[in-house]
């Protein structure tokens, strides 16, 4: 469940004489406190702080915005006063702020935007309820303008709503005289009768949006007082349906008490089946239904079952954006508990009214499969709501450590692309709601290393730095990032190496990948594990990679970039990507002194360059756009009933599947073991426009055994299976929103990372699962098609790479946790196409002008019936023959 923090602060006794006299509040601060902590109205953790020193307040706020997730709620409402100084800086007064030295002893508002800025949550309330007040000599002269303080706390302007109670400076303060009329807010009123009386509900639906209670104590403002200053708001365009509470008066509905009693079985499959009347709750125009129906969702997502937390999670994603965030359930009713421990049964369902419904998924009566457990430990599923990548990137080899050497005179003004990989020219999304046209340019595949940072350093007479002794660098972690390293000396290590620092969009285009993904694994940040402090080799957690195969740009250290593309404070300079301690989306930036290594130790780089030599990829070990017929896919000699394979030259392979409950996998005669394997995939043609299939990646394959990465294009469902000659387990499913299949010629990129017993599965750039599973180890690659209820499946494969792992990628261990095999829950696929179909002994011929088919056969002593087209089917009409068309011709 999200965490839901409030800090109120309350300051209405100061040290200062003149900041004494201004108008002191008459907060309802209990009142406000009560309404926040209710379970039945905000449902949060509610920390009060009353007329503390400024230290205190810096040290609560900084802790406050400690270790968040995505969904917390954070909430800081503040009542007292509002300062600025003849720059025009802003502070909020503490008890012992003084006006004449408020650098020292105020509350910059600026610390608060770089937390909002800096946190991981997304959902964030900022409430001001105090005047402003000029406090310098000839502050009198601003009475009445506007005092910037909400552009004070915009930032980024992502996951904040800022509420004020005015704009405007209203009091100025020379000396100790009080000028103008600087009187305390009403905002804490408001918001707390609002709340605990269900008025700031205005639609009645149950829940309290922050729009909701900004108009609401815009209207009472405006009826109690209105020549007053009015409230003013700033809301992020990603928090329109932002839920602060729930209504407390509204009489809730509840869950039925059958479903209730579902949730709290022992029985997962029990559990599991309740998620489907969940739903359709959740979709109600009974708002209160809703709500429990959406905290029942959150419970489940927590289960111990995977199969049910992965259903629940599922759904919860692809409702949130209706959803927002949601407050605690208004009835107050505990949901039933999580049994600790669950049953997994291979069919779903739940009891109402004392009948059992069970729903058993599988191919066909005879043929039926069950769901059944996993022989895996995956991550947990996100699913993503995000467009897919399109653009296949340019990769280059394995950057080896460069050698001490050339001083920057001699340095070639045109760099290698050795360790590089190219982006190519394009529209691309940043920040928020922003597009940047670029040119192709090139980008360091890893993060500059100790060991590459040390021959810099060598080359150009520089010194260690000092803390290298301590920790024995290079001799130990030459492979990790370099860190503490100043932006200059960032930069001059790039032009030394003939390349410069990337600029902040260049940096973040190469991270996100073409469709803007919020990290370069996907939409959610707890689909990659990475350690929570400290740096690992470069290169070395496989699916910490981009669309574009950059790897490490989220974590491991920040990132230091050039020309920012939206405007900081001259002299300043920004990271992105974030620590392991500090894991931030790619959009944020964190703005800092040139030399702020000394104070963010995590401070590393890469370089980038406008034009590169190209150099072959060391690391490419396939690619194939089946252009040439003699790549090494098999083609079938004839079609027959059930499906057919082959080239589809110049262009794509194909696959298909002419009768329902089948299916056919297709392999390469090159075997692999341990690599990175990508494909775009497409549905050519089918039978009917509702009947379900899946196509996908074949990897390991030996003898009719393998694993196989399966999307169904119409469900958008994904599942990765283990096919053996008994059977096929299914190891682990979902659903994924980035699944493009449909509508027909929709392209689908799958991406297998097979290191060891780890198996990694991406859809167009999003991880949606990582399995453990020992029984194969190497194997040759392949295609497969199944059918369900659609009786026919082509399918297009169109473009494969595939791709040796980087040095750095150590061979994980199998865990003890994975070391349970999966039950069998569907017949094996027995349409294997393993050697017999292999394109030997042949040539191909070009038909050139004048030829005829005949004529051609004639030539080479064959029969009408021996010469083929190059996609291995029989020319039928020996009429039908173009020049340029490639024909087989079997070798005498």
């Amino acid at each position: 469940m999200p965490r839901r923090s409030a800090l109120l602060i309350l300051n209405s006794e100061y040290t200062d004489p003149g900041i004494a006299g201004l108008p002191r509040p008459q907060a309802e601060f209990e009142s406000l406190s009560d309404v926040l902590s209710s379970p039945k109205a905000g449902g949060f953790e509610v920390q009060v702080l009353l007329n503390k020193d400024v230290q205190t307040l810096r040290e609560q706020i900084a802790r406050l915005f400690q270790d968040r997730q995505e969904d917390d709620v954070v909430l800081i409402h503040y009542v007292g006063a509002a300062l600025q100084n003849q720059f025009g800086d802003l502070y909020l007064a503490a008890s012992d702020t003084q006006s004449d030295v408020l650098d020292a002893t105020g509350l910059p508002l600026r610390l608060i935007r770089d937390q909002l800025d800096r946190t991981r949550s997304r959902r964030k309330l900022i409430v001001l309820d105090c005047p402003t007040v000029a406090v310098y000599s000839g502050g009198r002269d601003v009475l009445g303008s506007t005092s910037g303080i909400l552009e004070a706390l915009e930032g980024d302007r992502r996951g904040r709503i800022i509420i004020v109670s005015s704009d405007i400076i209203t009091g100025a303060l020379e000396g100790v005289q009080v000028i103008g009329d600087p009187a305390a807010g009403s905002l804490t009123r408001y918001l707390s009768v609002g709340i605990a009386e269900g008025e700031a509900d205005l639609n009645s639906d149950g829940h309290i949006g922050a729009d909701e209670l900004y108009e609401f104590v815009y209207r009472e403002s405006q009826s109690k007082d209105p020549t007053g200053p009015m409230p003013r708001k700033f809301s992020s365009v990603d928090l329109e349906s932002f839920i602060l509470a729930s209504n407390p008066v509204l009489q809730p509905t509840g869950l039925p008490e059958e479903l209730k009693g579902a949730l709290g079985s022992p029985l997962a499959w029990m559990r599991e089946g309740a998620i489907g009347e969940l739903e359709r709750l959740l979709e109600s125009e009974d708002k209160s239904a809703s709500h429990a129906a959406h905290e029942a969702l959150s419970t489940l997502a927590s289960d111990p079952t995977p199969q049910v937390s992965k259903s629940a999670t599922a759904i919860l994603q692809s409702h949130s954006a209706s959803l927002g965030s949601i407050g605690p359930d208004p009835s107050g009713e505990a949901l039933p508990p999580t049994p600790s421990r669950g049953y997994r049964i291979p069919a779903w369902g739940w009891v109402v009214g004392g009948v059992l419904l069970l729903f058993v998924v599988g191919l066909a009566a005879g043929r039926a499969g069950l769901f059944g457990t996993r022989g895996a430990a995956p991550l947990p599923t996100p699913t993503f709501d995000v467009a897919p990548a399109t653009t296949v990137p340019v990769v280059a080899t394995v950057a080896e450590p460069p050698t001490a050497g050339p001083t920057p005179a001699a340095q070639l003004s045109l760099p290698s692309s050795l360790g590089m990989v190219a982006i190519p020219p394009g529209t691309y999304p940043i920040g928020v709601d922003r597009a940047i046209d670029l040119g192709d340019y090139w980008i360091d595949r890893f993060e500059i290393s100790n060991a590459s940072f040390s021959d810099y350093l060598a080359a150009t007479g520089q010194p260690l730095p000092r803390y290298w002794a301590e920790l024995d660098i290079p001799n130990q972690m030459a492979d990790h990032p370099v860190r503490v390293v100043p932006w200059d000396q960032a930069q001059a290590y790039c032009e030394w190496d003939g390349k410069r620092l990337p600029t902040e969009a260049e940096w973040e285009v190469a991270a996100r990948g073409s469709d803007g993904l919020a990290f370069p694994w996907g939409a959610e940040a707890s689909a990659v594990a990475l350690p929570s402090s400290g740096t690992y080799a470069v290169g070395s957690i496989l699916d910490n990679r981009s669309t574009f195969r950059v790897f490490d740009m989220a974590g491991n250290v920040w990132e230091w970039v050039d020309k920012p593309y939206l405007p900081i404070e001259e002299g300043l300079r920004v990271l992105k990507g974030g620590a392991n301690n500090f894991l931030n989306d790619m959009t944020r930036r964190l703005i800092g002194e040139p030399d702020a290594s000394s104070m963010i130790s995590d401070a590393g780089f890469r370089c980038a360059s406008s034009a590169a030599q190209i150099v072959p990829d060391g690391s490419l070990l396939l690619t194939d756009e089946f252009a040439d017929v003699s790549s090494g896919w098999y083609q079938a000699a004839e079609p027959v009933e059930e499906y057919f394979y082959g080239y589809h030259p110049t262009d794509f392979y194909h696959v298909q599947v002419t009768s329902a409950e089948n299916c056919l996998a297709v392999r390469h005669e090159a075997p692999f073991n341990n690599f990175i394997a990508e494909v775009d995939i497409f549905t050519a043609k089918t039978d009917t426009e509702k009947g379900d299939y899946r196509h996908g990646l074949v990897v390991r394959e030996a003898e009719g055994e393998f694993y196989a990465f399966l999307i169904s294009p119409r469900s958008r469902a994904w599942r990765v299976v283990k096919n053996q000659l008994a059977g096929m387990d299914i190891l682990d499913q979902g659903v994924a929103a980035a699944i493009r299949g449909e509508p027909q010629d929709a392209r689908d990129r799958l991406t297998v990372t097979a290191n060891g017993p780890r198996l990694s599965f991406a859809i167009n750039g999003n991880l949606v699962s990582t399995i453990f599973d020992d029984s194969f180890r190497e194997g040759n690659l392949g295609f497969m098609v199944q059918t369900l209820d659609e009786a026919l499946a082509h399918i297009h494969f169109d473009r494969v790479f595939v791709w040796a792992l980087p040095e750095s990628a150590n061979l994980p261990e199998m865990p003890e946790l994975a070391a349970a095999g999966s039950s069998i829950v569907e017949p094996a696929c027995k349409g294997a196409v393993t050697g017999n179909d292999l394109l030997q002994n042949f040539v191909t011929y070009t038909v050139a002008e004048g030829d005829t088919l005949s004529g051609i056969a004639n030539s080479f002593g064959l029969s009408l019936a021996e010469v083929k087209g190059a996609n291995g089917r029989r020319v039928t009409d020996p009429n039908v023959i173009s020049v340029g068309q490639v024909l087989i011709i079997p070798e005498a």
